[in-house]
């Protein structure tokens, strides 16, 4: 199981899952994968992608958790290694073969509810962000990315699965806006996070959940 973060977020953000996993002796590898909110989109899916590759020969099925910007890196770094397969005479990356689900949580795959989401956000975590970021650009192509949302086709012979939050009341009177008419999670609306390729992952209890929580206690 691979476990990707968000934005100005971190690995840590995942010790509570890992310890229940432990905990209950899962039969799992729980690894994860940072990165800097600072980096270009491309940069940071090259390197999970070079990343999952260097270690393809240490597990036999792979399983990918992805909150929020970690969706939107995940989704890119599938594609981009089915691309680059299909455009060579042998597998450059054979750990695509081996990628059974991606689960989808929070993603902004259709941007945020609001124009300034992620700077309300940016502004919410800005004691956290100098210890895991250091100072993050909110002018970024990144946190445009954030904004507007980055459709991404799927991969042939992946699951993907979404997870959407409902409850939009986590930054108080920051995105208490009451003319959104869509169901979301404060910063992305359930219909944002379930669109994936061409599609809509929209299968309740099957592939797609809808929980009350925040876009932060979705994790």
């Amino acid at each position: 199981i691979i476990l990707v973060h968000g934005f100005a977020s971190s690995p840590e953000t995942y010790q509570q899952i890992i310890g229940d996993i432990k905990l209950t002796q899962q039969p799992f590898q729980a690894w994860t994968f940072g990165y800097s909110s600072n980096r270009p989109l491309e940069a940071i899916a090259r390197e999970l992608l070079e990343n999952i590759e260097q270690h393809a020969g240490e597990f036999d099925k792979v399983h990918i958790a992805a909150h929020s910007l970690g969706g939107i890196i995940t989704q890119k770094m599938l594609y981009d290694a089915y691309l680059a397969n299909n455009n060579s005479q042998q597998d450059d990356y054979t750990f695509l073969k081996k990628v059974d689900k991606v689960i989808l949580v929070g993603v902004p795959n259709e941007g945020s509810v609001f124009l300034n989401a992620y700077e309300r956000l940016y502004a919410f975590l800005v004691n956290k962000i100098s210890r895991y970021n250091g100072l993050i650009n909110i002018n970024s192509n990144i946190v445009k990315t954030l904004k507007t949302g980055l459709v991404t086709p799927r991969v042939p012979g992946v699951n993907y699965y979404v997870i959407a939050g409902t409850n939009p009341f986590q930054f108080g009177s920051l995105t208490a806006v009451t003319e959104i008419n869509k169901t979301h999670d404060g910063l992305v609306s359930v219909e944002s996070a379930q669109r994936v390729g061409d599609d809509y992952v929209n299968d309740r209890c099957n592939n797609f959940w809808d929980i009350n929580v925040t876009h932060l206690e979705l994790i």
